[in-house]
């Protein structure tokens, strides 16, 4: 069972892609607007037609080539071109800070303080399973604690968005699901491993917390319902994630451990 946890490591990855594209031995952004950086690709965009995928989780991997980020004087930003996949296109923009919050055009290991994400995936593609699904999903994503020597990176982020899907059952019933998703991540702070540091439980977030909360909506005929769920992770700098599940039934705790891939939440 793929869990927010699991969802959480695949993130500190995809940031460090980007991290990993503003170093000086690659390509890297300065004060010219010509001046570009590689763009950031991993995960498979047909995921984001489940609500409980992150957007930051699944980024623009297979999708038409667009070409690399661009920095715009006027913005401040670094704008990557629009690329799409089965109906889904992606926007991704970052912005470079120092420790004072002053926009910097290009990554500099010694003074830049934090990066922004910021991701749009939006668009109608189809499932296996032959339903059309339209989604409308986008995020903000901060990571801090970059300047200087590193030793841990915070992040902070919120992401909203609905997934749309309508679907024929065999029997020919017509059936539509609207789920609206906030999600939100506060003081989640990953240490950062040294490439010699064979110890896994290294990377183990040491402390903060992640909330996904759905409202679900299905409808088939004049059958309609609506469903909340809100799930929340608590990281304390061990393997095991400390599991706040609430629905309409009320509130129950349990478990994940991420080293021993098993948990006490069920499915």
């Amino acid at each position: 069972m793929r869990t927010l946890a699991d969802s959480k490591l695949v993130l500190v990855a995809a940031l460090a892609a980007i991290f990993a594209a503003c170093q000086p031995e690659t390509p890297v952004p300065t004060a010219s607007p010509q001046t570009t950086v590689p763009t950031v690709t991993a995960g498979d965009p047909a995921a984001l037609t489940n609500p409980d995928i992150p957007t930051f989780d699944v980024q623009s991997s297979g999708t038409s080539s667009g070409g690399p980020c661009v920095f715009s004087e006027s913005t401040g930003q670094f704008t990557c071109p629009d690329m799409s996949r089965n109906g889904i296109t992606f926007t991704r923009r970052f912005t470079i800070y120092d420790a004072n919050s002053n926009v910097q055009s290009k990554f500099d290991a010694v003074t830049t303080a934090s990066i922004k994400v910021e991701t749009t995936a939006k668009g109608t593609t189809s499932r296996t399973d032959g339903a059309t699904v339209t989604i409308d999903r986008s995020g903000v994503m901060v990571t801090s604690g970059l300047a200087g020597a590193e030793t841990s990176r915070t992040l902070n982020g919120t992401e909203a968005g609905t997934v749309i899907s309508d679907f024929t059952a065999p029997d020919g019933a017509k059936i539509n699901t609207k789920t609206s998703v906030a999600d939100t991540t506060s003081n989640l702070v990953i240490p950062v491993s040294s490439t010699t540091r064979t110890d896994r439980k290294a990377v183990w977030p040491t402390s903060g917390t992640r909330v996904h909360a759905t409202v679900t909506t299905f409808a088939k005929g004049t059958d309609t319902r609506t469903m909340s769920l809100t799930r929340k992770e608590t990281f304390d700098g061990t393997s095991v994630v400390k599991v706040e599940i609430t629905t309409a039934d009320g509130t129950r705790t349990c478990t994940i451990d991420l080293a021993a891939h098993t948990t006490t939440c069920g499915r």
